[in-house]
């Protein structure tokens, strides 16, 4: 009797121990299968996220070299044409060229180059300047519109560049900038009276 006790002891034992080892080897599986298909999807990420800088710096160069051409394109477009000037021949933007022969201007007394390749400001008599412009051309800015403009800076005044000649207005003239206007008025029509008016967009 105590026999088929130790025996029944010991195999229900070795039963449980049995269950014990295959219950520990399919863990053993479960945790390999997941540790398996969590390093997978590390993998996956990681090449995924490899992949998406890559991406983004080979946009960012193409973005960097189109900004690059553009300017160079911009600043290879000037084209410049040579003509007499009291200083002798000088070379001057066509549209400056253009804009002084639809006005009559005659020679050239100066020509002053402004910071950045497109800008030029030259002189002629009467205090007669054509201005060239990024968009519009070459503009004439004349007597005392002219002469507050380049006192207060020029190109790199508050008002910008000319956009049109000076148009005649009820009590003087007007001329229209990129951030704002000059005016050279008089209430009396006196010439000792007039003065000019500055306006900024």
């Amino acid at each position: 009797m105590h026999i088929s006790r130790r025996i029944l002891a010991g195999t229900a034992a070795l039963a449980l121990s049995a269950g014990l080892v295959a219950c520990s080897a399919q863990e053993a599986k479960d945790n390999a299968a997941s540790a398996t298909s969590a390093a997978g999807d590390a993998a996956a990420s990681a090449t995924s996220a490899a992949g998406n800088a890559a991406g983004s710096a080979t946009s960012a160069a193409g973005e960097a070299g189109a900004s690059a051409s553009s300017a160079a394109k911009g600043a290879g477009d000037l084209q410049l044409t040579s003509v007499p000037s009291a200083q002798g021949d000088v070379e001057i933007p066509s549209a400056v060229a253009t804009a002084a022969e639809e006005h009559q201007l005659g020679e050239a007394i100066s020509v002053t180059k402004g910071s950045k390749d497109w800008q030029y400001i030259v002189e002629y008599s009467d205090t007669r300047y054509i201005v060239n412009t990024e968009d519009n051309g070459g503009v004439l800015v004349q007597g005392k519109i002219a002469e507050t403009w380049l006192h207060k800076g020029g190109y790199d005044s508050e008002l910008g560049q000319p956009v049109s000649p000076e148009k005649t207005i009820d009590k003087g003239w007007t001329q229209e900038f990129t951030k704002g206007k000059i005016d050279w008025v008089s209430d009396t029509g006196k010439l000792a009276d007039y003065h000019d008016i500055i306006e900024t967009k």
